[in-house]
């Protein structure tokens, strides 16, 4: 297939109301500095929600000679933003601090199956003594105000720092609507940031290459069977796959009976 795959499984917002999946997408090819990560987000109420605020966070902490310390920048042409290590000039048995960069780059979103939007709507970096240490972690309502302002911003101080990106600053999500961002995720080991630009357009290439990767997992727990219909039939097929050597469903979570 050109690469392996992984799913973080299920999860939900506080109240339960939207629910969401991970699947990161890992290139087999020698050398490839990348991965591709698809967000998919859809009702888990089957009601209809506005007004999502729907981004990603990443605390890099790329190597440095200070332990924590980064520094960042972002490419508006590329539309890409990243993340760089602190060179002191304190050691000489490691790769320069400052010859190490971690990124993100949106590529698309798809509605429903259908190519819905290819522009980022925000990313910046901040400073994690101001957002996340006084607290212990984030808080939603900071990170909300964060999020709302658009365009690219970054934190000028070499200082520990996270990596924030905004695809939708107020999504309309349907009942039946699933929205999925797919977005590159890349690292340069020992090099310049053009490296990293570099490997962000082999990641479209990969895409290109491969198609439309297969988001894993379904949208209900308790489908075993995977027909699209929650019935006595996918009690049947899961009896049958625990003691009777019957087919595993095509999606770990419908196998959760009680959908928890």
């Amino acid at each position: 297939t050109g690469y392996t795959s992984y799913s973080t499984g299920v999860f939900t917002n506080p109240d339960t109301s939207v629910a969401f999946e991970q699947t990161f997408y890992a290139p087999t090819a020698a050398g490839a500095s990348y991965m591709v990560k698809a967000l998919k987000v859809w009702s888990a109420d089957g009601a209809a929600h506005a007004n999502l605020r729907i981004g990603d966070a990443i605390d890099w902490d790329i190597p440095s000679d200070s332990g924590a310390a980064n520094g960042a920048g972002f490419d508006v042409v590329g539309e890409y933003i990243y993340q760089v290590g602190a060179e002191y000039n304190i050691d000489t048995a490691c790769v320069d601090s400052d010859a190490r960069f971690g990124g993100m780059k949106f590529l698309k979103s798809t509605l429903n199956g259908i190519d819905n939007a290819t522009s980022l709507y925000s990313a910046y970096t901040a400073r994690n003594d101001s957002f996340v240490f006084p607290n212990g972690n984030f808080i939603p309502g900071q990170l909300w105000n964060n999020m709302e302002n658009s365009g690219f911003t970054t934190e000028t101080a070499l200082t520990d720092q996270h990596m924030v990106i905004c695809y939708q600053p107020s999504f309309n999500l349907g009942a039946s609507d699933t929205i999925i961002f797919y977005t590159v995720i890349a690292t340069v080991y020992n090099g310049v940031v053009a490296d990293l630009g570099t490997a962000f357009s082999d990641a479209e290439a990969f895409v290109v290459t491969i198609g439309n990767l297969p988001v894993s997992c379904c949208e209900n727990g308790c489908d075993f069977n995977g027909d699209g219909v929650v019935d006595i039939s996918d009690l049947v097929s899961m009896v049958s796959y625990m003691f009777g050597g019957g087919p595993a469903p095509s999606c770990p979570y419908s196998g959760d009976s009680d959908n928890d």
